[in-house]
Parts: structure tokens; C-alpha cells; sequence
């Protein structure tokens, strides 16, 4: 092959593919721009960096794809949980159970959350057919700090842990909706299906009729 006969390289907006018969002019495009590779050192190293280029984007798409079909593919309130002692479980192992189970994001440093315990307690000591169900988005790095909630408050209702990133992917995956913070309620009914979600203060009437009419 006779590399001194090689053009420097060029752009063009034209989507062209040429090889000529001697290999004296290599042309290709990369996303619209023609290139002709040369047989001056920079033309080469143009070229890597392009091919450079070529894989990032590659991987960009990659990991776009891989991620639409884990959202599509995975089941959403299967997402790993931990008890206060450090045991793992999953949304799927406490919901459902043959009761409405209404789950409460909360967090450590949330005054409504906090506000919200006592009437949660008392509702969930009081109705037989719901399990109240905490999951704290603190993550381990503030699993302290939620101990200590817990401890002032005292719930009647068990509490778990989580990361807030996991708690958003698997919010959105379930409800489509962005996860905006604390205290945020899901509520499922007691085969384990998401019947209603409801970002910030919640009304226990209203969560009551809303039960009612929907085990009739």
C-alpha cells in the first residue's frame, strides 16, 4: 500500500463512502462529516479522535438503552430495603399480606414527617386491614440520624431504609412521576398492586374513603 499518494484530510457536510481501487484516497463519514485520511502524522491523530469520539457516544447510547429497558423490565417496588438491625428485605416481602399497605417516605430532617408520626401511629394501631409501612431515604451514611428519629418519635408501624437515588428510580418507575421529597405515601392494596400515590401531607379522611369506596 503506498501511503504517499494519501490526501490530507478533509470535511464535508455530504454523507459520501469512497475506497479507490489502489487505496490512494480512504474516505468515511462520521455523523455527516467526509474524512480523508492523509499521510501527515496529525491527519492520524485527528482520525483517533475521532474513533475516540466515536466509542464515548457509543457507550453513551449503550447506557441509555440499558437503563430504559431495566426500568421497563424490572419490578419496580422490588427495590432492596434494610431493617434497623441490618437485615436486607424488599418492598415485595412486606406489602400486600392480605392487607392495604400504606408505605411513607420520610426522612430524618422532615418536620411534616415528623408532625405526620403520631396520626399514622394511631391510625395504624386503630385499622386492622392496613399496615402503615416507613422507609427512610436517609441512606446508611444517616442511619444514625434515623435511629434517633425513630427514637423520639416511636412509632406504632415498622420502619426500613433506603438510598434516596433507589427510592426515586423505583418511584418514578412505579408511579411516572418525579419523586419530590419527604413525606411522600404509595398505597397498595392488600393483592400488593399500587392503587394511589400522594406527595406530602396526607389526610387520613380522606385516605379512608378512599379505602372504602375501593374494597366495595
Amino acid at each position: 500500500m503506498n501511503y504517499s499518494a494519501m490526501k490530507c484530510i478533509g470535511y464535508s457536510g455530504m454523507i459520501h463512502r469512497r475506497y479507490s481501487i489502489i487505496y490512494t484516497d480512504l474516505r468515511f463519514t462520521v455523523y455527516g462529516l467526509r474524512f480523508t485520511i492523509c499521510e501527515n502524522p496529525n491527519c492520524f491523530s485527528q482520525l483517533f479522535k475521532v474513533l475516540s469520539l466515536m466509542k464515548k457516544l457509543l457507550t453513551v447510547l449503550v447506557t441509555a438503552l440499558f437503563t430504559t429497558l431495566l426500568v421497563h423490565s424490572t419490578p419496580a417496588h422490588s427495590f432492596e430495603l434494610h431493617d434497623f438491625e441490618g437485615q436486607a428485605t424488599s418492598l415485595d416481602d412486606i406489602i400486600g399480606n392480605d392487607k392495604w399497605s400504606l408505605v411513607m417516605f420520610w426522612a430524618h430532617d422532615c418536620g411534616i414527617c415528623k408532625a405526620e408520626f403520631p396520626t399514622l401511629s394511631e391510625f395504624n394501631s386503630r385499622r386492622d386491614d392496613v399496615d402503615v409501612i416507613g422507609i427512610s431515604i436517609d441512606g446508611s451514611g444517616k442511619k444514625h440520624l434515623a435511629q434517633d428519629f425513630l427514637s423520639s418519635s416511636k412509632p406504632s408501624f415498622d420502619s426500613y431504609i433506603s438510598d434516596l437515588g433507589l427510592v426515586a428510580f423505583n418511584y418514578e418507575a412505579l408511579t411516572e412521576e418525579n419523586f419530590r421529597g419527604t413525606p411522600t405515601f404509595l398505597l397498595f392494596t392488600p393483592e400488593g398492586e399500587l392503587l394511589g400515590n400522594n406527595p406530602g401531607k396526607l389526610s387520613i379522611e380522606a385516605l379512608e374513603n378512599f379505602i372504602t369506596k375501593n374494597s366495595e
